[in-house]
């Protein structure tokens, strides 16, 4: 290793040292003569106050002018993860806060649509429409937008998540299904929006918005 030389003791398998960002690299571990820069132990987690103030006692009587530090591998396993965490966390929230700003959109395209077109629903309603039929006159042009819309936000999300794991050395596949899913999700939420509102004018009494005519 470098300009040192010595002699190959053991092998062991390969292990993660760095988080998933980076590639395993080569790993030699060495003795340093007499000193050493930490101790690793396997300690049962499931009593952390027992197993500390052992270890605490164990240390001050070797080393008594040493300051006793120490953590624990999960929470430098969760540290180096902490910015993809925020990153997800924050783009959860603005998600949903994107989600329901659509929805009351929606929500209010479709009571003005709805308002705008309450004589045309009151005529065919009297000429024998059923509730299906209005629904699907006044939310069929909303979802058609909404798969359009659709068709043009998944490429564009299939995108941003490839460049954004390009960054991890150990990365999962991304597959149809999951924006499937996601788009399904999307469409369901618009219906129930539309949905609503749609039904809501449908049954409605004709003879109020006829009245005036």
């Amino acid at each position: 290793m470098g300009d040192q030389n010595g002699i190959v003791i053991g092998v062991i398998n390969n292990f993660h040292f760095n988080s998933l960002q980076r590639a395993i690299e080569p790993l030699a571990i060495y003795p340093l003569d007499e000193r050493f820069s930490r101790i690793t132990l396997r300690v049962d987690i499931n009593k952390p106050k027992r197993v500390l103030t052992l270890l605490k006692d164990v240390w001050k009587k070797h080393f008594p002018s040493t300051l006793f530090d120490y953590d624990f591998v999960s929470q430098q396993l969760e540290e180096q993860y902490q910015s993809e965490e925020k990153f997800s966390q924050i783009f959860l929230y603005f998600s949903i806060l994107s989600l329901l700003i659509a929805c009351l959109g929606l929500y209010g395209l479709t009571s003005y649509t709805a308002f705008q077109k309450t004589k045309e629903i009151g005529i065919r309603k009297v000429l024998g429409a059923t509730a299906k039929n209005i629904v699907a006159m006044l939310s069929g042009s909303f979802l058609k937008l909404v798969v359009l819309a659709s068709f043009i936000a998944l490429p564009v999300a299939w995108y941003a998540m490839n460049q954004w794991l390009q960054g991890f050395a150990y990365r999962i596949t991304l597959t149809w299904w999951m924006f499937a899913t996601a788009g399904a999700f999307v469409l369901f939420i618009a219906m129930i929006t539309v949905g609503f509102q749609a039904i809501r004018s449908a049954l409605a009494n004709p003879v109020k918005s006829l009245r005036t005519e």
